[in-house]
């Protein structure tokens, strides 16, 4: 994913948790590579970003986690 597809999913995540009032918490907004972690439903080999490409300083699904509720949560404020 680019910088620039990120922005954007960072955006319309923000946008829609303004519109329906949903707290920005690692069990609320999560990639696929962190339902199993965050809230024990198992998952059959769904792909999802663990690396970004244009910030090779975020390595795994929890730091992405992290980076993209931190993003969003900006974007409310």
């Amino acid at each position: 994913m680019t910088r620039a597809q990120w922005d954007a999913m960072t955006s319309v995540v923000a946008d829609l948790c303004r519109r329906y009032g949903i707290a920005v918490t690692d069990r609320t907004v999560l990639s696929h590579a962190e339902v199993q972690p965050n809230l024990g439903i198992a998952q059959r080999g769904k792909w999802d970003f663990s690396r970004l490409a244009f910030d090779p300083s975020v390595v795994g699904a929890k730091a992405c986690g992290d980076k993209m509720r931190a993003e969003v949560r900006a974007k409310l404020s």
